[in-house]
């Protein structure tokens, strides 16, 4: 597979959509028939968890909205509420942005500029003419180079104009091309349209959990998990609506013998007709496979609660809980310096180069099983009383589990210390 088709199954994998929505992921059998594939596709059912398991890792980071400082600028305060032309704040935009790129490893983002700028301050911002971004799906790049500092210096991706009306469908597909001083729209191998920006630097920028623009993150592996369960899924439906039902056997010779629920056999002698069933062996291995590939996801994912249910050690559940706070540090700390780089070419298409901006996402997390640091607590209580443990211990769990930011908890940390002395 093509990088761009990892990402593509991907994509599909977190949205339920291409090869798991029209049964395409479904694997043919060897000398299995057609008619009987199409069967087996159009029952295929594919088990979506990875949107709320990417969802859930995205919404801790989010928890705690980051910091900007954009020194009171009106242009770059009014961009910070609509920052896509959709009416989406920027951290909407990033959260979503977030998840896809937490999928696959990889984001692409275009910062794109209107074509008419006002003359006058108030009419730039009654109509919203400034900068704005545009998600990119890094499947559909087609062409690229990147510069001897890892940035883009050039991109090229597929894009779709619509200029449909009631009655009447006109969506083209072309190519949109940006480079560090032009864009253009090629269609055909032809420029339609072109202009330049003159920014000195390519406007489309990449998020890169590794660093590296072609490559799949520490999630990506749970849309090739799903993909696998999705034909699991599959064939134990078909084993189990092909050898569910017992069949009769009955002595005598071999003939036409009509077997249902609508009619009754009647038998003569001592021989009475009964029923056999197949094994459910199959079933059972397949079922224990799809299982297998469940906890795999949650492993991948940090699935805490699906992580505490395998009734790990204290000790194993802790190490878990520490590996989930270190990613989400580090993603954290991409996100932040991401937003960074968004927010320098937004400066330089409103002339703010020298305008000091500032974002800070949260970058410390301490998630912990609440319930288990309470009996460590209790335990603790039993053997020897420490009031200071007892203070740090319960400012832990308090304020863990009210997700509080340092100013909101310094009014509890005052209620704990005065309470335990």
């Amino acid at each position: 597979m093509t990088i761009q088709e990892v990402w593509k199954l991907i994509d599909d994998a977190l949205y339920y959509s291409g090869g798991f929505l029209d049964g395409s992921y479904i694997d043919k059998y060897p000398r299995e028939d057609d008619t009987k594939y199409r069967e087996r596709q159009k029952i295929a059912y594919y088990k979506n968890d990875f949107l709320r398991k990417v969802t859930r890792y995205i919404g801790y980071i989010y928890r705690k909205q980051p910091v900007r400082e954009v020194n009171e600028n009106e242009l770059l305060k009014l961009f910070l509420k609509n920052c896509d032309f959709q009416g989406n704040n920027l951290t909407t935009f990033m959260s979503s942005f977030a998840k896809e790129a937490k999928a696959k490893g990889v984001g692409v983002v275009l910062i794109d500029n209107v074509e008419e700028i006002p003359t006058t301050l108030e009419e730039q911002l009654k109509t919203r003419a400034l900068p704005y971004l545009i998600n990119i799906k890094p499947e559909n790049i087609v062409d690229y180079k990147l510069d001897i500092y890892g940035a883009f210096e050039y991109v090229a991706f597929n894009y779709q104009i619509d200029n449909s009306v009631y009655g009447k469908k006109d969506v083209k597909s072309v190519i949109k091309y940006f480079d560090k001083e032009k864009w253009a729209i090629y269609e055909n191998d032809k420029i339609i349209e072109t202009r330049e920006h003159n920014l000195g630097v390519c406007p489309i920028i990449f998020f890169s959990e590794t660093g590296k623009f072609e490559s799949i993150g520490e999630f990506s592996p749970v849309a090739f998990l799903g993909k696998r369960q999705y034909n699991l899924t599959s064939e134990e439906d078909e084993l189990i609506r092909g050898q569910t039902f017992s069949i009769l056997i009955i002595q005598g010779e071999a003939g036409d013998l009509e077997i249902g629920t609508h009619n009754a056999l009647f038998y003569s002698g001592d021989k009475e007709p009964k029923f056999i069933a197949p094994s459910a062996e199959n079933a059972k291995i397949i079922k224990e496979k799809i299982d297998r590939i469940d906890d795999e996801i949650n492993e991948i994912t940090y699935d805490i609660i699906t992580l505490k249910a395998n009734n790990d050690s204290g000790r194993a559940l802790k190490m878990k809980l520490d590996g989930l706070n270190s990613s989400l540090s580090d993603f954290a700390q991409r996100l932040e310096n991401f937003e960074n780089k968004i927010f320098a070419i937004v400066k330089k298409y409103l002339g703010l180069e020298n305008l000091d901006v500032s974002v800070s996402y949260n970058k410390s997390y301490n998630i912990i099983d609440v319930s288990e640091e309470i009996n460590e607590l209790a335990a603790m209580k039993e053997i020897v009383d420490l009031p200071s443990y007892e203070r740090e211990k319960l400012k832990k769990i308090i304020k863990s589990d009210l997700h509080l930011d340092d100013k909101e908890f310094e009014e509890i940390k005052k209620d704990i210390d005065n309470l335990i002395k």
